[in-house]
């Protein structure tokens, strides 16, 4: 599952899956400034088959959504969907690419 969201709300989204679902799921948070961090995680995410929830903010998905594929998502939840009203949008492409 991949959870898009603002970079404000990353950590908003793993509380409360940790609240709501605790021990159900292996959640990956990319909230890092630094390039080398997040494709760790992201690449991280793609190959570890226990990581099952991947929370990111819009941003970070849109610089860096080459380094996921189909196969590691089976769902997106799009958090303050309304961004992907223009559908022109990189941010919007790369989305429906995963789709």
């Amino acid at each position: 599952c991949l959870i898009l969201c603002p970079a404000s709300l990353i950590n908003n989204w793993n509380d409360e899956i940790s609240k709501w679902i605790p021990n159900r799921c292996n959640v990956t948070c990319v909230n890092d400034n630094a390039k080398e961090k997040i494709v760790s995680k992201l690449e991280g995410f793609k190959y570890d088959i226990q990581s099952t929830v991947l929370i990111c903010s819009y941003e970070c998905f849109r610089i860096n959504n080459e380094f996921l594929d189909k196969s590691s998502i089976d769902m997106i939840i799009c958090d303050e969907a309304h961004r992907l009203k223009n559908d022109k949008t990189k941010t919007y492409t790369s989305i429906y690419n995963l789709t």
